[in-house]
């Protein structure tokens, strides 16, 4: 649930893991409005099969930024509107 998203700090990263197909989780960070920034998940470059698709969020839930699936890396880039 978005409402549970675990904070992180910016600059920063976390280390995660999924459990199953499907697992989602949630992280919330802090932008300034304009502030150019650029989210990644690295998953082949350390040997995992794993494919992520990423969504940015306004706090309203409204999608700011979304990877594209299509893509070799998971990867927003992203001015914060708010």
């Amino acid at each position: 649930d978005p409402k549970g998203a675990n904070p992180l700090p910016v600059p920063g990263g976390v280390s995660a893991r999924f459990l199953e197909k499907g697992d989602v989780d949630h992280f919330r960070f802090d932008a300034k409005k304009g502030a150019k920034l650029t989210i990644q998940a690295v998953t082949y470059e350390v040997g995992s099969p794993a494919e992520v698709y990423l969504r940015v969020l306004d706090p309203a839930g409204k999608e700011v930024g979304k990877s594209n699936p299509q893509a070799a890396a998971a990867r927003v880039d992203f001015t914060a509107p708010a």
